[in-house]
């Protein structure tokens, strides 16, 4: 086993709000009282209770895509044509509403602003993917000319200011619908709100997991200033994060549930305690409550409350328990021989208390095992916990190994790009599961022929838009909304309405008119003529 339960305790009660220097409140405190009677069990248990919960659901994905289908298909199941779309519009929205609340200068690169597509937006969200992939430390690096670090597949995609306007400008909410802080009704999240709602309620539509389930946090470092930041200092990699609680097939590492904790002011603890309010409020609106599964926590959730509750709900649970807790008293001090160990039983609850090592006690707690030994440990713990409750860890690690989290002042987006990824990694979850294929892609392969789908549209688009020729009565030859196009080969013509000859007024432009081919500004296009 790999958790303590007293070192266990001083990592997660280190935990605070960036506005509030206070601990963070856990699932029970040391003042919880002893509930029940406890009697110690000899091993091997004569008599156990028995399981009255069967489980006897058929797991696995919902309604797949045909078992031939490339990657792309299944990454749209959960990133639809809808989601982008809303991308689309509440980004153009944004960008229409900036000048108007803002002091731009006149060289400013938000006058450049082009309405973007659902094609655009495909590219965009695949070079923000392939950044995951191709990790460089700068995004002004993706765009160098240096032959030793140059990304061809980037520049090919985006001009680098383009992207970078579409970075800016890119947005899920209409700011006009957002409570102003101080609101009764104001909401830190609310910018990605339509996210987290939308990717959960498709992350349970597309799959029904197996038996046993892992609950644990997730963070996303961030040194942003907002309300519910976290403090974590044993994390060496991210001591400021924003926490997501999520709910984790074991077997898959399929991310079924998830939601943002917004810190003590808007999410309060609850009597029960913060975990007891997390492992019912995800498993109740996952709706995997009164189905016989089996849930499996650390120490900071684990409570024989929580035991309790989820076993009158036709739920099993196991986990670490910390000595504070509402266990016997005899548990809090035992200290059996090392590969010894002691149980308690009360009701269908055992209590197990096991010396791994000389210097640790493990305490663990299980509605769905029986006093029994196997290889000099705990059933309970070498069956149960320990196959099982790495869940949560291993779909970060996984998430991590192709996800960019760079800086970026806007805490939101950094979140907002953190979904998508969990996206990207449920659909690989499927996929390994719904193929006939019997070498199936691996998750990077999977990923690139993702990003290529993504950006396949993109990249004809672009094709089409250069090669555009004028016809004879002055019309382009596809429809193009600007009414201007790019110059190939980084070429540049003097703009027609800003460039003046005498002085140091000569001005180039990179696009051009696509009816007269003369040399103008996208900022410059509404005040051109065709003379």
């Amino acid at each position: 086993m790999s958790s303590d339960d007293d070192s266990d305790f001083d990592s997660q009660s280190s935990d605070y709000d960036s506005n509030d220097s206070s601990s963070n409140s856990s699932s029970g405190s040391s003042s919880e009282e002893d509930a029940g009677e406890w009697e110690t069990i000899e091993v091997p248990e004569q008599d156990p209770p028995h399981h009255p919960y069967v489980f006897t659901e058929h797991p696995g994905p919902v309604n797949p895509p045909p078992r031939d289908s490339s990657p792309i298909v299944y990454f749209m199941m959960f990133c639809t044509l809808d989601l982008l779309q809303r991308f689309v519009d509440q980004t153009n929205r944004y960008a229409e509403q900036y000048p108007a609340s803002h002091n731009l200068r006149p060289r400013s690169r938000a006058h450049q602003w082009i309405p973007t597509t659902v094609t655009e937006m495909k590219g965009f969200i695949a070079l923000i993917l392939n950044m995951g992939i191709v990790q460089l430390p700068s995004i002004f690096m993706y765009w160098s000319t240096e032959a030793s670090i140059q990304q061809t597949f980037f520049r090919r995609m985006f001009r680098r200011n383009r992207f970078q306007l579409l970075l800016k400008f890119f947005h899920l909410e209409d700011n006009r619908n957002i409570y102003p802080r101080g609101h009764p009704n104001y909401n830190p999240i609310t910018k990605y709100q339509y996210l987290v709602s939308f990717a959960n309620r498709k992350f349970m539509e597309h799959y029904l997991p197996r038996e046993y389930l892992a609950i644990d946090e997730s963070m996303i470092g961030s040194r942003g200033r907002f309300c519910y930041r976290q403090f974590m200092p044993n994390k060496r990699h991210a001591r400021f994060v924003v926490k997501l609680w999520l709910l984790v097939e074991s077997a898959s590492k399929y991310c079924m549930q998830f939601f943002v904790y917004r810190g003590r002011r808007y999410d309060p603890a609850p009597p029960e305690g913060q975990g007891y309010d997390v492992v019912i409020r995800l498993l109740r609106v996952s709706n995997l409550l009164n189905r016989s599964y089996h849930v499996v926590v650390d120490s900071f959730f684990c409570s024989h409350r929580l035991a309790s509750a989820l076993f009158a709900f036709g739920t099993y649970l196991t986990g670490t328990i910390r000595k504070n807790r509402d266990i016997p008293a005899a548990a809090k001090v035992a200290k059996p021989p090392v590969g010894r160990s002691t149980y308690w039983r009360n009701g269908q609850s055992l209590l197990v208390a096991f010396r791994e090592k000389a210097s640790k006690v493990v305490r663990v707690l299980s509605t769905c095992a029986e006093a029994r030994n196997v290889n000099n440990k705990p059933m309970v713990t070498a069956d149960i916990y320990n196959p099982h409750m790495c869940g949560v860890d291993v779909h970060d690690q996984q998430l991590y190994v192709y996800h960019d989290e760079r800086k970026t002042v806007k805490v939101w987006k950094k979140a907002t790009f953190n979904i998508l990824s969990h996206m990207l990694l449920n659909a690989y979850q499927i996929y390994i599961q719904n193929t006939d294929d019997p070498n199936p892609l691996c998750r990077r392969r999977f990923n690139s022929s993702v990003i290529e789908a993504l950006a396949a549209d993109h990249l004809r688009a672009q094709v089409v838009h250069e090669n555009a020729e004028p016809l004879r009565d002055g019309r382009a030859a596809e429809n193009v909304q600007a009414g201007v196009r790019l110059l190939p080969d980084r070429k540049g013509k003097e703009c027609v309405v800003c460039s003046h000859k005498n002085g140091n007024g000569r001005k180039r432009s990179r696009t051009v008119c696509v009816v007269c081919e003369r040399g103008v500004h996208v900022s410059c296009e509404k005040r051109h003529t065709h003379n």
